[in-house]
C-alpha cells in the first residue's frame, strides 16, 4: 500500500481537531480528566462565561510566557505554537457546541464515550508528534526548558506532569471548593498509563502508512531555521 504524502501541515490539522473531538468526549463520560487539560475545565466551570477553549488560551498563555521568562528569549517558533493554542481552543469550542445533546446519564455509555475519547485523544497526539509545526504550550514548556537548563526530559515530564497534577488539585479546592470526580476520577488514572501505550501503537501504524514530510518547504524552513 502506498504511503500518504506530504502529510506534514495536514497532520497539525487534523491532529488538533481529533484532539478537540477526543478530549470532548472524555469531558462528557464524566470519569476524569487528564490532569493537563483538567484546569481549563475548572476555570470554565468557575467562570461560566468563558469557554473551555478561551481558558485553555489563559493557561497556555501563561504556560508560553514563563517558558520565555525562563529560557530568556521569546523565539519565532512560538508565534506557530500561539497559532496552534488559538486554533485547538476554537476547535474545542466548536465541538463542544455540537456536542451539547450529548450528555449521558447510564454507565455503559458513558464507558463507551470515554473509551472513543481516549482513543481518538491517543491517535490525534501520535499524529501531533509527527507534524514539525511547534505544538502547543505544555509540550513546548517541558522540551525548551528542558534544552535550555540541561535538564533529562524524560524527568522533566514527569515533574511538569506532576505539577499540573498538584495545580488541578489547588484549583479545585481552591475555586470550586472542594473535590469533583467527573475532573480528578477513574479515567484520570487510567489515561495517564494508557496514553504513552496508546500513542506508541498509533505511531507505528501512521509511520507504515504515511509520510510526514512538509508540502510547504518554506514553511518548514521558517519553523525549522537551524535545518537550513
Amino acid at each position: 500500500m502506498k504511503k500518504i504524502t506530504k502529510f506534514g501541515e495536514a497532520s497539525w490539522i487534523i491532529g488538533n481537531i481529533l484532539c478537540a473531538i477526543g478530549n470532548c468526549l472524555v469531558s462528557k463520560s464524566a470519569f476524569g480528566l487528564s490532569a493537563i487539560i483538567a484546569p481549563a475545565f475548572i476555570l470554565n466551570r468557575k467562570i461560566g462565561f468563558l469557554t473551555v477553549g478561551v481558558c485553555e488560551y489563559i493557561i497556555q498563555g501563561i504556560l508560553l510566557a514563563i517558558c520565555c521568562i525562563v529560557i530568556g528569549k521569546f523565539k519565532g517558533k512560538f508565534i506557530a505554537t500561539i497559532c496552534n493554542i488559538l486554533f485547538y481552543g476554537a476547535c474545542f469550542d466548536i465541538v463542544n457546541s455540537l456536542l451539547s445533546f450529548l450528555q449521558p446519564t447510564d454507565i455503559f455509555p458513558r464507558i463507551i464515550i470515554a473509551a472513543v475519547g481516549t482513543l481518538i485523544t491517543g491517535f490525534a497526539i501520535a499524529m501531533m508528534l509527527r507534524t514539525y509545526i511547534p505544538p502547543s504550550a505544555y509540550e513546548i514548556f517541558v522540551k525548551e526548558i528542558a534544552e535550555a537548563k540541561n535538564f533529562n526530559m524524560a524527568k522533566m515530564k514527569l515533574i511538569f506532569d506532576g505539577s499540573m497534577l498538584a495545580l488541578t488539585f489547588i484549583l479545585m479546592f481552591m475555586l470550586l471548593g472542594g473535590f469533583f470526580i467527573d475532573i480528578i476520577g477513574p479515567l484520570t488514572v487510567i489515561a495517564a498509563f494508557l496514553n504513552s501505550v496508546l500513542i506508541g501503537f498509533f505511531g507505528r501504524i501512521l509511520d507504515k502508512h504515511v509520510d510526514f514530510s512538509p508540502a510547504f518547504p518554506k514553511l518548514y524552513e521558517i519553523l525549522n531555521p537551524k535545518t537550513k
